[in-house]
């Protein structure tokens, strides 16, 4: 996983590795849950993010909007949220976009 900051924007990356990990509920931070029959497992993700929302996904190199590639946005959602959440301080333009809403109110 690596995370790049650049002003109120940032791009994460995501490995095979990494996506086939949280799938299997081994979540950053220590938290584990599962996702059964998670289609971006062992899949390698980028994905760019201003306060406006998400700006660029890849999925194993390909623009998600110009291919036939199927990424389901909560899955997408939910794994993007805990891996950016370990990283992107809760001041960043950008955070509350790509994390907060997913995350307010769990315990």
């Amino acid at each position: 996983m690596k995370l790049d900051v650049d002003g109120d924007a940032f791009t994460l990356w995501l490995s095979p590795n990494d996506t086939q990990q949280w799938t299997l509920g081994f979540a950053p931070k220590g938290k584990v849950g599962r996702w059964p029959a998670a289609e971006l497992g062992g899949r390698r993700i980028r994905a760019t993010f201003d306060s406006s929302g998400l700006l660029e996904c890849l999925v194993d190199g390909r623009d998600v909007t110009k291919s036939r590639i199927w990424v389901p946005v909560d899955e997408f959602s939910a794994m993007a949220a805990d891996f950016i959440e370990t990283k992107l301080p809760r001041d960043h333009a950008a955070w509350y976009v790509a994390v907060g809403q997913f995350k307010e109110g769990q315990a």
